[in-house]
């Protein structure tokens, strides 16, 4: 309870539980479940979004090693990740004080959707895409249904190697109304050189989403075309 009531915002916690079974010399079993973790949810509302307008703002999850903050109505760059190092700070206030905490890896996704709702013959992907480095040369002939997944390990002497992992997918028959979408996801995981030293220290954490979200940019707007950024008021 002393999460949920520190969150506010109208998170609602929920128990992540591991269930299994084991087996007794005589043959009976017993349950074993066991508490893992939290997951929570602000209210769903109503929103903007073309392939789902009713969700969450965001979710959180705390299982194991590791916290799952999802922003899943993106406004902008500073409030989001002004809630988010406020959300870490309220985490990290109800761990008892005897628990050494430290944190030795940072993962951030972004995940893009392109909606076309007109029915059309074929799909002229240079509209959406330049043809960069990302992208491999059959897919401008494959027709409206692939996928691409690729990864590669970018140097970062700043904060530890940098694994990037991109992956690009379309997608028919979402809905009545929707004819196909293109999903963009980019993940970086920073595996970090030591750690950072003071979980407390919140411009510690924004430096390393900060570089994350640089790198984003950058590849993001290498992929798209200029048409495409110009809708979208990337720069």
């Amino acid at each position: 309870m002393q999460l949920q009531d520190s969150l506010g915002d109208g998170f609602k916690l929920n128990d992540i539980k591991m269930q299994g079974f084991a087996v007794t010399p005589d043959g009976s079993s017993v349950l074993n479940n066991k508490v893992i973790g939290i997951d929570a949810k602000t209210p769903v509302l109503e929103q903007e979004h073309e392939v789902n307008n009713q969700r969450s703002n965001w979710l959180l999850k705390v299982v194991e090693d590791s916290i799952h903050i999802n922003c899943l109505n993106y406004a902008n760059w500073d409030d989001t990740i002004n809630y988010v190092c406020e959300l870490f700070q309220k985490i990290f206030e109800v761990v008892p004080t005897t628990i050494k905490l430290k944190i030795i890896g940072v993962n951030f996704q972004v995940n893009d959707s392109f909606v076309l709702k007109e029915e059309v013959a074929e799909v002229d992907y240079t509209k959406l895409f330049n043809k960069s480095k990302y992208l491999t040369e059959n897919i401008w002939e494959s027709g409206s249904l692939w996928h691409l997944n690729s990864g590669w390990f970018s140097g970062n002497t700043t904060y530890g190697n940098e694994l990037n992992v991109l992956n690009i997918s379309t997608r028919t028959n979402v809905s009545e109304n929707i004819n196909l979408v293109v999903l963009i996801e980019h993940l970086q995981q920073y595996t970090l050189i030591g750690e950072i030293p003071d979980i407390s220290r919140s411009d510690l954490i924004k430096s390393v989403f900060a570089s994350q979200h640089a790198n984003n940019k950058a590849l993001v707007s290498e992929l798209l075309s200029q048409e495409v950024k110009d809708k979208i008021g990337l720069t």
